[in-house]
């Protein structure tokens, strides 16, 4: 599996790392139809949109990289930019400082953990769960107190999202992520595993 995540180019998870090309130059290989060309990049390696420019080339080497070698791959799946929103537990995941939110979000961020509660509680601890409901996705949701707060976020949305239910989701979730990351800031420790040993070892060797 290749799975590609980006976000803030600033990322708090120390098991985490970011990888930043500096380079500059015109691409001159040419890709198959379909694929980025010479055409979509520009001399400082430039595409359009808001991902940040070392992330674009690093995109851009991506693809041809794919491309060149796709004979040795038996599948590839590739998570969007968003994919630590939308996939629970993903392999990459960018924690927002309450400034960062706040800017990007608005007003909005300020009064949206009731929201997270509620959802928490009524989705047994699985927020992503109640998003993808909020969405549509899991198809008709079922029990007045679901509905309600369905009902609760479209009204949110509408005041402080203007109307992107889309966005109020993302906003929820990178509110819970912080929350969770400051707890595990709060309680890690480190641990000397060399000063670990088993009392038994159970390893049993199956010899055909």
């Amino acid at each position: 599996m290749f799975a590609m995540s980006a976000g803030s180019p600033t990322f708090r998870k120390g098991f985490l790392f970011s990888i930043a090309l500096s380079f500059s130059g015109v691409f001159t290989k040419r890709s198959p139809r379909g694929v980025l060309t010479n055409e979509d990049v520009d001399k400082t390696g430039n595409l359009p949109g808001l991902l940040s420019t070392n992330f674009k080339k690093l995109l851009i080497l991506c693809i041809y990289f794919i491309y060149d070698n796709r004979k040795y791959f038996a599948g590839i799946s590739l998570i969007p930019q968003s994919g630590d929103k939308d996939y629970p537990q993903a392999p990459f995941t960018t924690v927002y400082l309450p400034s960062e939110m706040l800017s990007y979000y608005g007003n909005g961020v300020m009064f949206v953990s009731g929201l997270i509660e509620v959802a928490l509680t009524l989705w047994e601890d699985n927020l992503w769960s109640a998003c993808s409901d909020l969405m549509g996705i899991n198809g008709r949701v079922r029990g007045a107190a679901k509905i309600e707060w369905i009902n609760r976020c479209g009204k949110y949305a509408s005041k402080y999202f203007d109307g992107d239910v889309k966005k109020l989701t993302y906003c929820m979730k990178d509110i819970y992520n912080y929350k969770l990351w400051t707890e595990l800031q709060r309680e890690y420790q480190d641990v000397d595993y060399t000063k670990l040993f088993e009392a038994e070892d159970n390893t049993k060797l199956e010899l055909n």
